[in-house]
């Protein structure tokens, strides 16, 4: 995968120091910049040198407005970064609108004596930045600028309530002290006076202006889309993949590449049985799936023992940020499966719930929208006779009350509730400050679509923070360890202008949600996976934590290591073990939070993560593989 990074001072870049950061990567020295980038992520014309990594999916559609716009020397396919500099000269900072790709990128116009930083529309990919006095570092991976003397890793505690309650650390800001990011769609200009950010695509939900839509002329719109995203996708790549999953997001993709490739290959990892569990049970969706298509099918199981907590530190080893997301895990198997089958690239079915309310809480809170319309007195009436009723019920009776936009929105996406927190962290202040910060980043975002439904806010917010932040980062770290590109059809930004404007009646209707993609893709995938309930994501971690990574838990939770973390209570991470261990509690989601954050704080703080043998998750599973 390439690698991009560099070294900005008015003073002179540091050639020594790009060296440490790149690792033997080519250095490219321009007076006051220093790049780094491999071979093929690298262009250089006079005024102007580009470094990309990433991948453009309308390099044809460029090419031709560039001819258009008097380019007469050809470009090599395949070279974005010749493209992009190209583009630059003829059209400016504008260029960053007609790019439709994946992508993290730099430009460098030595006449204007500034460097641009940009990030692609959905944050797809990463770019991490440090600011030191007259110095300014960036890459696309942020433990690389440690190599700077004067960038020390120390934790940013500031970022800790977004990390425990969303799951993941909203930009610009990381767990690390001294680092930043880029958000998705944002660029960067660094000239000799600073820096300042402006974002060249905004998502715009409203499901007012286009309410009318008919249903029918939805669903067949969102077809064409889809289609269209995949194909371009699936283009310029000799041996193309997918990952596929239990649902319908990854089955609708990978009937729609088979459809334009002739064949798939399909790569799915499987939870070994448990007594008195159903997660194997996910595999068998995956492989009707796999056999309605007619692909080239491969399994691997996902060990339940010490292979697994062997393993897990190599993984959070791979990460920049620690990823609040247990599913981390199958996707590193599925992935290092795809490697050794010679897969270039794959393709995902991320971003589908976002787009299209594709959750149980979308329709839940849409049935708390109408229970808040009742008059007051009434309502205080029946709250208590909720919690008699069934789950759905019992869970609109606890969020009855609440009106609150934010605490609304973390009532159903947080990880840790906020209320816990003080008793959590030795910080308590910082704790008991964290509705202020988290209400700061949120309530804008919650706030910005046109629309009558506070769940079309929910997907929103989803899509334009956690998408990016939490889901994306995952894939694109995971993705660059096996160097295997992963691309996602339901993050094209066509797809999503065309989501956004979707009305929710479209989107839960009936009984269902996810509705308008049900009808779309209906003939692509098995009818069993049409109305599967959605497993919850903690449940493997659930059984992990109360076996395979006990062991984990006892060295990276214990009191002695998590006094010298000087981060959590020490007792009240024993007492969430204790309750979970015994069965007295579910405390997946918190203990997962907090294990994640240890193994990344002893890998890229203190540097005493123990990596035991290699990081090959091929190694002594079982693997499957059939044509179906």
């Amino acid at each position: 995968m390439s690698v991009i990074l560099g070294h900005f001072d008015i003073k002179g870049a540091d050639s020594e120091l790009v060296a440490r950061m790149a690792e033997g990567l080519p250095l490219h020295t321009h007076g006051k910049l220093l790049l780094s980038a491999t071979p093929e992520a690298y262009h250089a014309e006079p005024s102007v040198q580009v470094a990309f990594s990433g991948i453009l999916y309308n390099s044809p559609a460029l090419w031709r407005m560039l001819e258009a716009n008097g380019l007469a020397q050809p470009i090599e396919a395949g070279r974005a970064a010749a493209l992009v500099a190209h583009g630059y000269l003829a059209w400016g900072v504008e260029v960053l609108e007609r790019l439709h790709g994946a992508f993290a990128l730099a430009i460098w116009d030595s006449q204007r004596q500034w460097l641009i930083l940009a990030r692609d529309r959905m944050g797809e990919k990463a770019l991490y930045y440090a600011a030191h006095g007259t110095e300014f570092l960036f890459a696309t991976q942020a433990r690389r600028l440690f190599a700077s003397e004067r960038l020390q890793p120390a934790v940013n505690a500031e970022a800790l309530p977004y990390y425990l309650s969303l799951g993941y650390v909203p930009p610009p800001h990381t767990l690390f002290q001294s680092v930043r990011k880029l958000g998705a769609a944002e660029y960067m200009l660094v000239d000799q006076h600073g820096y300042r950010i402006d974002r060249f695509w905004r998502p715009r939900m409203d499901t007012i202006s286009n309410g009318r839509i008919a249903f029918e002329d939805a669903v067949q719109r969102l077809r064409q889309t889809l289609d269209e995203a995949v194909k371009v996708r699936v283009q310029g790549a000799q041996s193309v993949g997918a990952l596929l999953g239990s649902g319908i997001d990854s089955a609708a993709v990978t009937a729609l590449i088979a459809q334009h490739n002739g064949q798939v290959a399909t790569f799915t990892a499987r939870y070994a049985p448990v007594s008195g569990t159903s997660l194997h049970t996910d595999a068998h969706f995956a492989a009707l799936t796999a056999r309605k298509i007619g692909a080239q099918h491969y399994a691997i199981t996902v060990p339940n023992d010490e292979r697994l907590a062997a393993i897990l530190p190599h993984i959070f080893a791979a990460l920049d940020e620690p990823s609040s997301q247990p599913s981390v895990v199958p996707l590193v198997y599925a992935v290092a499966l795809a490697r050794e089958h010679g897969v270039q690239r794959l393709l995902s079915g991320e971003g589908g719930d976002e787009l299209f309310a594709g959750q149980r809480l979308y329709r839940t809170d849409r049935l708390l929208e109408r229970y808040l319309q009742l008059p007051r007195l009434l309502r205080q009436v029946m709250t208590p006779l909720l919690a008699s009723l069934p789950a759905k019920f019992k869970r609109l009776a606890a969020h009855a009350r609440e009106t609150d936009s934010v605490r609304r929105y973390l009532a159903w996406m947080r990880l840790t509730a906020l209320e816990r927190l003080p008793h959590l962290l030795i910080d308590s202040a910082l704790a008991r400050g964290a509705y202020s910060q988290l209400a700061q980043t949120l309530r804008p975002v919650l706030s910005a679509p046109r629309t009558h439904y506070f769940a079309d806010r929910i997907a929103f917010a989803n899509l334009s923070l956690w998408l990016a932040e939490c889901a994306n980062m995952r894939l694109d770290q995971i993705s660059a360890a096996f160097d295997v590109p992963i691309a996602a059809p339901f993050e094209d930004h066509q797809l999503v202008n065309f989501a956004l404007h979707t009305p929710l009646c479209h989107k839960l209707r009936g009984n269902g949600y996810k509705m308008v993609l049900r009808h779309a893709v209906a003939d692509l995938v098995p009818s069993e996976l049409l109305h599967r309930p959605k497993r919850d994501p903690f449940a493997a971690a659930a059984i992990w934590l109360r076996g395979a990574l006990k062991p984990l838990l006892e060295r990276y939770l214990s009191p002695e290591r998590l006094a010298a973390t000087d981060i959590f209570v020490p007792q009240a991470v024993a007492d969430l073990i204790a309750a979970h261990q015994s069965g007295a509690a579910n405390e997946a989601r918190t203990l997962w939070l907090i294990l994640a954050f240890q193994l990344w704080h002893a890998r890229h703080i203190t540097g005493d993560l123990t990596l035991e043998g290699d990081f090959d998750p091929l190694e002594r599973v079982e693997l499957g593989a059939w044509h179906v």
